[in-house]
């Protein structure tokens, strides 16, 4: 009798462990997860400070990889997207095209402070550079 509890104590010891065991493991998941979305997030946003839109939109793109209904990194991911199409679209001549997109690029709600600041400045020199052009045009 003795050696049948002594067997049913370890095995319950044993799965007790693995259970803890599992917990932890599942919350460094949850860790490792929260770490490279803050490390893409981060790398993105120092990627819009140095004009690198190309790159911080694969970092905005591998966050929501992470986090793929996070509203931020969504935000960050569609101006970093309308930077892009506008001087895609000011390349291509297509001015107007382009104010448009950066208009809408600046009512992304959620969104960054540095990349809110570098929409509302393209947008503010294509709406004067627009102007000018329809005047001497007149």
């Amino acid at each position: 009798m003795k050696k049948i509890l002594k067997r049913v104590g370890v095995i319950s010891l044993f799965g007790l462990m693995m259970i803890g065991l599992a917990a932890c493991g599942n919350q460094q998941s949850a860790d490792n997860k929260n770490s490279g979305y803050n490390s893409f997030i981060s790398k993105g946003l120092n990627a819009v400070a140095e004009n690198k839109f190309d790159k911080a939109l694969t970092y905005f793109d591998n966050a929501l990889t992470q986090k793929p209904k996070d509203s931020k990194a969504k935000a960050y991911r569609d101006q970093t997207q309308a930077y892009l199409d506008t001087q895609s679209e000011l390349k291509d001549g297509e001015v107007q095209k382009a104010v448009t997109t950066v208009t809408t690029g600046t009512k992304v709600t959620n969104d960054a402070k540095s990349l809110n600041t570098k929409l509302s400045n393209l947008k503010e020199k294509l709406v004067v550079g627009n102007s000018l052009n329809n005047n001497i045009q007149m």
